[in-house]
């Protein structure tokens, strides 16, 4: 009969002999590993399928520049999905999610060969260990809630790097507004704000994100850990010159958004 405790314990067996080693670390559970990057941390997760043994695959980094008190809680710490997520779609799952149907070595195999797309999607987002590569992954980036964490990330980002264009994401996420959640608006436009004000003191904007994330790091491991080194020290880059170019123009609505005059 397959069961979930069968495949739970096939899927974490599985994950440790492709994992362990690599630098990535388990949690509490087994079934989610974490590298740790310093000012973000990459995670791998083989998701429990809700009602069916198996597992899907989640692969995605979350940056530590964000301060706590955005959830309901003001003093509540919330580790999210800030860059990746599922591997695969309702279209295409082939790989990236399996059922154990109670033969053992079919669901060995299949767990085997998850776990080693695990690790190859998760040593890709150590590409964010590169300043220039992190802007070029982040500003291409859309994130399902682009107009507050998209905005937020790129322009903490910016600020890191002392990317010019720091003023404009923070700008645009001054003027955000959930419809449905004040407490987020006002959260949202009053990083903003503190942070506007700070535009023209990059060292006590840097100063501010590094007090973040050195806050948060700790926070994280007491949820999930220990997978964090004890001590990290944000390293800030010199200003690149190639960053000194224009603000993209927002793009121009296609097909009938641009007969009709709408954009998102």
């Amino acid at each position: 009969m397959a069961t979930p405790n069968r495949a739970n314990t096939i899927v974490k067996a599985a994950a440790r002999r492709a994992l362990e080693g690599t630098g990535f670390r388990p949690d509490k559970t087994g079934r989610t590993w974490y590298e740790d990057n310093g000012w973000y941390v990459s995670g791998i997760d083989f998701q429990p399928i809700i009602g069916r043994p198996g597992s899907f695959l989640n692969v995605w980094a979350h940056f530590f520049w964000t301060p706590a008190g955005w959830a309901d809680d003001p003093d509540e710490y919330v580790a999210g999905c800030d860059y990746g997520g599922r591997i695969g779609d309702n279209r295409n799952l082939e790989g990236t999610t399996i059922e154990y149907e109670g033969d053992d070595d079919l669901f060995r195999q299949q767990a085997d060969r998850l776990a080693q797309r695990g690790l190859a999607e998760g040593e890709k987002l150590r590409a964010f260990r590169d300043w220039t590569q992190a802007k070029q992954l982040l500003f291409s980036y859309r994130h399902m809630s682009d107009s507050l964490w998209g905005n937020w990330h790129r322009a903490m980002l910016c600020l890191v790097t002392s990317h010019p264009w720091a003023r404009e994401y923070l700008e645009r996420l001054s003027q955000f507004e959930h419809q449905f959640n004040e407490p987020l608006t006002r959260y949202a436009r009053n990083q903003a704000t503190t942070f506007l004000a700070l535009i023209h003191d990059l060292p006590a904007a840097q100063a501010r994100i590094a007090a973040t994330i050195a806050d948060n790091r700790p926070r994280f491991d007491a949820q999930v850990g220990p997978v964090l080194a004890p001590d990290y020290e944000l390293v800030f880059p010199d200003p690149d010159p190639a960053d000194q170019v224009p603000f993209p123009a927002p793009e121009q609505p296609k097909g009938w958004r641009r007969l009709f005059g709408r954009q998102r």
